[in-house]
């Protein structure tokens, strides 16, 4: 590996740069990140983020998919939308994002359809000898498979406020980390696997950080129009424990929700473009 060059930082400043690899123009937030980007922020530390939600790695959309199958109304994006850069371009864009951002942390959130498109990214970030930590729900589904990764150090297995936060400062600081529940490391050739914490207090997390997303992200398909829309948390997990679904696998909780501190962004607003049909 091409070990990168650091430079001169101020004591004590500390980047982590996320990396989501995601299905074509496929907006719905991914909450996690928000959630922990503005946990980070919190507590001091720097943010920054690549996703692939503008390149075009699919022919078609999985929206443009339902309205084949008939299961959603037609509907019609603006020219904004029509501008999509190639596969080719998101790795080097990668590269440079790393590059620029010099981060000291890459946070990798995978889903299992997106897991062939994360290694792809992964071949990419690898080449810096960053810290790598991947978690989401294929990481805690399948960490095994996920570690065996050469590109991958870390996994986070369940919830990541509190441990993803845990890492960093003890990466900050200089400290171990091989002992911060519901990780998983690589480490001197040697695998920690550390028990999982208890469930989260949702009532705990700030409101999400949707700062950090291309304002596109915002706007989403339903009924035949495209809305400018949030994505909000009320509860985690499933109260039901049905075999072809891993939800249940989580533990169920609510949260009451204070909409008067939600970011403005995530206001409803009237449709912006109606359908052509």
């Amino acid at each position: 590996m091409t070990v990168r060059n650091a430079g001169k930082r101020q004591k004590g400043k500390f980047k982590v740069l996320f990396v989501y690899p995601n299905l074509m123009l496929q907006t719905t937030f991914p909450l996690a990140i928000a959630i922990f980007s503005a946990i980070l922020k919190q507590n001091g530390f720097e943010v920054d983020i690549f996703d692939t939600t503008f390149y075009k790695t699919e022919e078609i959309t999985s929206d443009e998919k339902r309205v084949y199958n008939l299961q959603i109304t037609r509907f019609e994006l603006g020219p904004e939308f029509k501008k999509l850069k190639s596969p080719e371009q998101m790795y080097y864009d990668l590269a440079e994002k790393v590059r620029n951002c010099n981060p000291d942390l890459i946070a990798y959130s995978i889903l299992e359809d997106l897991y062939p498109q994360a290694l792809s990214l992964i071949n990419v970030t690898k080449q810096f000898s960053i810290p790598t930590i991947a978690g989401g729900l294929f990481p805690t589904f399948a960490p095994e498979k996920v570690l065996s990764n050469d590109g991958i150090d870390i996994i986070c297995v369940g919830e990541g406020e509190e441990s993803l936060l845990e890492l960093c400062d003890r990466l900050r600081t200089g400290e171990d980390y091989t002992d911060i529940p519901n990780l998983w490391f690589k480490k001197d050739g040697q695998i920690y696997k550390n028990p999982i914490s208890l469930p989260r207090d949702l009532a705990l997390n700030p409101p999400p950080d949707f700062s950090l997303f291309d304002d596109r992200r915002f706007y989403k398909p339903m009924k035949g129009k495209v809305y400018r829309m949030g994505i909000v948390e009320t509860s985690r997990g499933c109260p039901y424990n049905c075999s072809f679904c891993d939800s249940g696998a989580m533990t169920w909780r609510k949260s009451t929700i204070n909409c008067e501190s939600l970011p403005a962004a995530a206001a409803p607003t009237p449709a912006r473009y109606r359908s052509s049909t």
